[in-house]
């Protein structure tokens, strides 16, 4: 969640000046903003007057933080065609789908020759995601891969 990054340090160090639960407060009044004011300065009018200087910059972060459902419309439309055939969709087909996803390279577009691992500052990825998944390739059936843990993570969760 690298988008998230930007968030950490103001919510760290709000989390450390105030209770957490004073944090969770705040992040519950930001959905109820037509109740309790429709901007950052009317809400931070309504904080304990101690609470200001650390509830500003969170509430500022917060406020600037990028919200899209473009991630949840683009998986969506990857969903769409197995949900018309098969009906339901189980726990390990997802995780296998989201394996898929993530070593995929782009083809073309601003992310050509690169997949969503890279994308996020993993360097060393390969973009089999069979072999992430512990397959052997074609050729090597049935020969054991030297070097590769006999029961991997991913497989395992899958």
């Amino acid at each position: 969640m690298l988008f998230a990054l930007a968030l950490d340090a103001p919510q760290a160090s709000a989390t450390q000046a105030l209770l957490p639960s004073a944090v969770h407060l705040l992040g519950w009044s930001g959905p109820r903003r037509a109740i309790l004011g429709s901007s950052r300065q009317a809400l931070l009018a309504a904080l304990p007057a101690d609470w200001r200087p650390s509830a500003e910059p969170l509430l500022r972060a917060w406020e600037e933080a990028i919200r899209a459902s473009s991630a949840v419309e683009n998986w969506l439309g990857r969903l769409r065609p197995y949900l018309a055939v098969h009906r339901q969709l189980s726990t390990g087909m997802l995780a296998r789908l989201s394996c898929w996803h993530n070593h995929r390279i782009a083809q073309r577009g601003l992310h050509q020759g690169q997949s969503p691992l890279m994308r996020s500052g993993l360097t060393e990825v390969t973009s089999d995601w069979l072999l992430t998944l512990g397959y052997a390739p074609q050729e090597a059936v049935g020969l054991p891969l030297s070097g590769t843990d006999p029961h991997p993570l991913l497989a395992l969760a899958a």
